[in-house]
């Protein structure tokens, strides 16, 4: 039967939060590359995004859904050793301005309060490198590191892209002289089995607007449960702090987009790898779009007056939860 944890278990949810946080990344193992799954080598984006971002059929379970002009919906699925998520959803934006959010990894401190550090350890081509993070969730979890592969194409199928991005594993590993910064060695990793996403332009919409798609899957084994399915109570926790918190911040930086200042904003002019004119070719969106987060025209002669948005003071358990809900089997 399904029910709904609302505001008033925010306390209790809390306390489970921060026992499931010690569990999760408490393991033993400090090698970036997972040992439990033989990962198809030289997987494309386009073949990533056909295989992983089709129909959501019932397998999948609807945990919560963000109403409103810029929505967003969020299933999960658990099964055979792996926490598999869907996120669909719909921004103001352009495909150029939403991807510059993830590829200026060195800017990601801005925005994300979880990560205390990221480098683009190689450029293989403008839509192709390898970068590391450091993620330092709030106590007691220990810091952790990310090293992935990411890759971006022409979406095949609509005006609009597909990207895909892979912890090293034994049948990709990463190229000689591709690790962690100096300041990252010795953390627990953080491991990514498979994340796709798609960003396809909407059409017949007064505002810049692009449809959000991704898919991400991680291997229980790997965050230290020895199980086939995670139980409900731990999904439904995980989106329970990933949608209000990554969603939210993730928008916040994409509107800061167009304030005065915008670092985001001179990459994206600058466009030092060539990457945001080829995004312009695939997705037929303007590089930067032509209204601001709040709706308004901009005059691409005059700058906005508003200043550049800070990281937000508050923390994950203080996001306003009026509009989220989150739905469980349990």
């Amino acid at each position: 039967m399904r029910t709904a944890l609302g505001c008033r278990s925010i306390s209790a949810a809390t306390i489970v939060v921060v026992s499931l946080l010690v569990r999760f990344f408490l393991w033993p193992g400090e090698e970036l590359v997972s040992s439990h799954v033989q990962r198809e080598a030289h997987l494309t984006p386009e073949a990533a995004a056909l295989h992983k971002l089709g129909a959501i059929d019932s397998s999948w379970m609807l945990a919560r859904e963000l109403h409103g002009d810029e929505w967003m919906r969020v299933w999960t699925h658990s099964s055979g050793g792996t926490l598999d998520l869907r996120v669909q959803g719909r921004v103001h934006g352009s495909a150029a301005e939403i991807l510059s959010i993830l590829r200026e990894v060195d800017l990601l401190p801005l925005w994300n309060r979880y990560c205390d550090g990221a480098d683009l350890r190689r450029l293989v081509a403008p839509n192709d490198m390898w970068a590391a993070a450091g993620v330092r969730l709030p106590w007691p979890v220990p810091a952790q590191a990310l090293l992935v592969h990411a890759q971006a194409r022409k979406d095949p199928l609509a005006n609009g892209l597909v990207a895909l991005a892979q912890s090293p594993s034994a049948a990709m590993p990463a190229p000689e002289g591709v690790v962690l910064p100096a300041s990252l060695r010795g953390r627990l990793p953080l491991l990514v089995d498979l994340a796709v996403g798609r960003l396809r332009a909407e059409s017949g919409t007064q505002r810049t607007s692009t449809r959000v798609d991704v898919y991400l899957s991680f291997v229980l084994a790997d965050m230290g449960f020895h199980v086939e399915a995670a139980p409900v109570w731990i999904t439904n926790i995980i989106v329970y702090i990933v949608a209000p918190v990554i969603w939210h911040s993730y928008t916040q930086a994409l509107g800061s987009i167009h304030a005065k200042g915008s670092p985001h904003a001179a990459r994206l002019k600058a466009d030092a790898s060539g990457l945001y004119a080829r995004v312009v070719r695939w997705t037929g969106q303007p590089r930067l779009s032509a209204h601001s987060s709040d709706g308004k025209l901009l005059d691409p002669q005059q700058e906005p007056s508003r200043t550049v948005a800070a990281k937000s003071d508050k923390r994950w358990w203080q996001v306003p939860w009026k509009r989220m809900r989150i739905r469980s089997t349990g």
